[in-house]
């Protein structure tokens, strides 16, 4: 298994994504409104990042799965509206719309048979196993304890996506339009390393991570 190269390329995605679908607008935004430009132009502008960076996936996988199908759909309908419309804080709300469509997704995939925590860590938690019984395709094939666990861990991200998305409509439509990409920005921040912090307490007080020797002794009792 290689391990550098797994860990690299996650690693990659997950500073690629930060970096379009988060850092990216919010700088275009307030670097457009310092130079005079409009908030709904400077917002329209923001979200140009997300829709090339979905559109590139799709192209590069040359598929178009349900949620990419779904954020895309959000992002170009949101633009046209708001076009329509002339309304920023519609604009705005896409955010909490794009929220609540991963998380109730997330909640939805509870009813198949492979949770979305568990593929999407999978491939980096197998490469760092120290042995064929340590990778996660093993332990979810032969423990109902560590199905149980994922079936937990995506769960509480899609609750926690969801509420996420309630505030972020509250947001969108109460505070003043220059504070909003702001304070989203920072909440994503929080929500990502709340998630985290949970998921390495439950999974170390539950034995979902550690190879066999750290969680002898451990089971899952959630």
């Amino acid at each position: 298994m290689n391990t550098t190269a797994t860990k690299k390329s996650a690693a990659g995605a997950i500073v690629t994504n930060l970096v379009v679908d988060l850092a990216a607008p919010i700088a275009l935004y307030y670097g457009l409104r310092a130079a005079g430009v409009s908030q709904l132009l400077a917002l329209l502008a923001g979200g140009a990042a997300p829709l090339a960076h979905v559109g590139y996936q799709v192209v590069k996988s040359r598929k178009v799965g349900g949620l990419a199908l779904f954020t895309l759909t959000i992002l170009v309908l949101s633009v046209g509206a708001s076009f329509l419309t002339g309304s920023e804080r519609f604009l705005l709300a896409k955010d909490g719309w794009l929220t609540a469509a991963a998380g109730l997704w997330l909640l939805g995939a509870l009813r198949t048979n492979r949770p979305f925590v568990y593929e999407a860590a999978r491939p980096i938690a197998d490469a760092k196993a120290k042995t064929p019984e340590d990778t996660w395709t093993h332990r979810f094939a032969t423990s109902a304890d560590f199905r149980h666990g994922m079936r937990v861990v995506t769960a509480v991200w899609g609750v926690a996506l969801v509420l996420d998305a309630g505030i972020r409509a509250v947001m969108a439509y109460t505070l003043p339009v220059d504070l909003v990409p702001g304070l989203g920005g920072a909440q994503y921040g929080v929500l990502f390393v709340g998630l985290q912090i949970f998921g390495q307490i439950y999974g170390q007080r539950t034995g979902l991570i550690g190879d066999k020797k750290r969680r002898q002794g451990t089971a899952v009792t959630a």
